[in-house]
């Protein structure tokens, strides 16, 4: 209200999609001409659409195969599909089941036939463990003082992997990667997939990821890139 009282001719930046077009329809009412309003809210979702695979340098495999671990409702799955120009395949691991019935439906939308789901988390043991379900993109691993959490089945790529000649590994995993990397140990030392991992779920995974990523392979070369207009979506890629 104050800057409407106050305005002197200002240029408006909406960069929210929320309420997007109420914002617009309040500006026009108020006064605000249309050719002072730039409407930059449809941005957050153009930066997200180059995650994991923007990079130039990323090389291709003749013919890959992807993991997608925290695959959600699919989408990572059918932009690798598109940057490998159909030549892979991409093996899901995606524990909650109201996510499993997204990724299972838009697969089918997509008409993608290469694709494994494997409904179960990654972590760095085969166990079961306590998980915060139906949170959509941030369904997780459950903190100790969480409730109403239910339980799921997690394994480690190198256990279900094993014969599997894996080339990119992906992970947004709501701050279970580190462990999820040392379940792929083997994997990472003997076939140096790819990797694209997030880092910004917790503050020390900026500097124990690629701690750990080098330790297992000195002669991965890191890349660092963010994809918001905040604090998340900051992944490490090492090929």
């Amino acid at each position: 209200d104050v800057f409407l009282r106050e305005c002197s001719g200002e240029t408006v930046v909406i960069s929210s999609h929320d309420y997007r077009d109420e914002m617009i329809a309040t500006l026009l009412e108020n006064g605000i001409s249309r050719d002072r309003i730039i409407d930059c809210s449809m941005l957050p979702e153009i930066i997200d659409s180059y995650q994991y695979f923007d990079l130039a340098e990323l090389p291709h495999a003749k013919e890959e195969v992807f993991v997608d671990a925290g695959s959600y409702d699919g989408m990572s799955t059918v932009r690798f599909m598109k940057w490998c120009s159909g030549h892979g395949r991409s093996i899901c691991f995606e524990p909650d089941k109201r996510n499993i019935e997204r990724l299972k439906a838009n697969m089918s939308e997509k008409d993608l036939e290469n694709v494994c789901i494997v409904p179960k988390g990654v972590w760095k043991e085969k166990t079961t463990l306590r998980f915060a379900s139906e949170k959509e993109t941030v369904s997780h691993i459950a903190l100790d003082d969480e409730k109403d959490c239910q339980t799921v089945d997690v394994t480690t790529i190198d256990g279900e992997l094993e014969n599997e000649n894996v080339t990119f590994i992906k992970m947004d995993i709501e701050g279970a990667e580190l462990q999820a990397l040392q379940g792929a140990e083997r994997t990472i030392r003997e076939r140096k997939p790819k990797l694209a991992v997030c880092v910004y779920h917790k503050p020390e995974d900026m500097w124990e990821i690629p701690g750990l990523i080098l330790e297992y392979r000195p002669d991965y070369k890191l890349y660092l890139r963010h994809y918001s207009l905040h604090n998340g979506e900051t992944v490490l890629y090492a090929f």
